[in-house]
């Protein structure tokens, strides 16, 4: 039974409307479980489907949410997950497009194509390979179908790519071999690290028509903790996957002084952000 997994904070409109696109699904999940991170554990869960909600009673992120998810679901039964935010929205059959590939990819992590609801752009995609040999740069971002090379796709399926819990497939025996989404990395890099991670041992690619609208940009021009927690998540996963030059101590501090200056009022918070991503203490 695929298990689909909602992480919702405070956003009861955005959570109904994923719900309802849930109810409406071709090939609708088994089961629905919604991790309502709200302290006050009141946040509406309505749908024309069977909802079970998990109330953490506190907020613990997007990866903590993820984290108290999946358990329940796979410690249930689940043969898999499929894992979003609740500000997403499936296409009728975004479920099932999805489905129609798991036969033949048994061991894979399947994700929708995240497309922005208002701009119609789809997500980036990023050419790499299996076991991330590198970094990848800005040179192997794809952001416009038509750019995408033929070869790329195969059972219409792009491969070596995913976006991470916005509509993501992950079957039990990934799970058990790759392990729970770590809640330490909250919110901003908790997604990325898990598809690093699951790029070393399993298959992972986007169904190109399981088509998942979600809005694809966050909101740069005000700065805040968010940002704080992706300066320490992303120092933390270039450190651990992309060791090098890079990332090393004088590289690291450069860079932490350019943020310093963009943002003198966050001195404190950056020094702190940087500090934690390189001692990995959290």
């Amino acid at each position: 039974m695929i298990w689909a997994v909602v992480v919702t904070k405070n956003r009861p409109l955005d959570l109904e409307c994923c719900l309802s696109a849930l109810a409406a699904q071709t090939r609708p999940p088994g089961r629905i479980l919604v991790v309502d991170n709200a302290e006050s554990g009141e946040t509406p869960a309505r749908a024309t489907a069977p909802v079970e909600v998990l109330s953490t009673g506190r907020n613990s992120g997007s990866a903590g949410g993820q984290n108290l998810g999946w358990e329940r679901a796979f410690g249930s039964g689940a043969s898999a997950v499929w894992a979003m935010d609740d500000d997403c929205i499936p296409s009728p059959t975004a479920l099932e497009r999805l489905m129609d590939r798991l036969p033949a990819h048994p061991a894979s992590v399947l994700n929708c194509l995240a497309c922005d609801p208002h701009t119609g752009t789809m997500g980036p995609l990023v050419r790499t390979a299996p076991g991330i040999p590198k970094r990848p740069t800005g040179a192997d971002v794809i952001l416009q179908r038509e750019n995408l090379p033929p070869s790329d796709i195969r059972d219409g399926i792009f491969w070596n790519w995913g976006h991470f819990f916005l509509g993501t497939l992950v079957p039990r025996a990934v799970f058990e071999k790759v392990g729970p989404v770590d809640a330490r990395y909250f919110i901003r890099g908790e997604d990325y690290e898990y598809l690093l991670r699951c790029l070393r041992t399993s298959a992972v690619g986007i169904v190109m028509d399981s088509i998942m609208h979600h809005p694809m940009s966050h909101d740069r021009t005000n700065f805040g903790p968010k940002n704080l927690l992706e300066i320490r998540n992303h120092v933390a996963i270039d450190r651990k996957f992309f060791p090098g030059i890079r990332t090393s101590l004088p590289v690291m501090l450069a860079a932490c002084l350019r943020d310093i200056r963009r943002h003198p009022s966050f001195a404190r918070g950056i020094l702190r952000a940087y500090w934690q991503g390189v001692e990995g203490g959290w």
